[in-house]
């Protein structure tokens, strides 16, 4: 059986590193980018079986960047489910990944960092499971 393979898409390299460990502990194969650009690049290269994108994947300290939207918009129009995962969730970034606007919502779900590494791998096997 073939494992599933995930895309990480983080500018933090420590947390893609630490993710990519769990991730692979966890027997997924694992993909890595760290800007819109590798993220775009990894999904059509890698064809995931689950986008993990980090909203601010530009940068961390602007709060206006929603830059990872742009890669969770490719992983819909490929249909490969996408989880947004954020160290700075809100309301409106949740609102924006998960409303629909006359087209299907561009993340399947919206996890925040501080939520710890088991409630992210919980989010990724109901997506897998469906």
């Amino acid at each position: 059986m073939r494992k599933p393979t995930i895309l990480i898409a983080d500018n933090s390299a420590d947390y893609r590193k630490s993710l990519l460990m769990r991730l692979k502990l966890e027997g997924y194969t694992v993909a890595e980018a760290e800007s819109v650009e590798q993220a775009i690049t990894a999904l059509a290269d890698t064809k995931p079986d689950v986008a993990l994108i980090d909203l601010r994947l530009t940068d961390d300290d602007d709060p206006n960047d929603m830059s990872g939207l742009e890669v969770a918009k490719t992983a819909r129009d490929m249909d490969i489910p996408c989880i947004i995962i954020t160290a700075f969730p809100s309301v409106d970034a949740t609102r924006l990944a998960l409303r629909s606007r006359g087209a299907e919502p561009l993340a399947v779900d919206f996890v925040a960092k501080s939520s710890g590494p088991e409630a992210l791998l919980d989010t990724i096997r109901a997506v897998l499971s469906t």
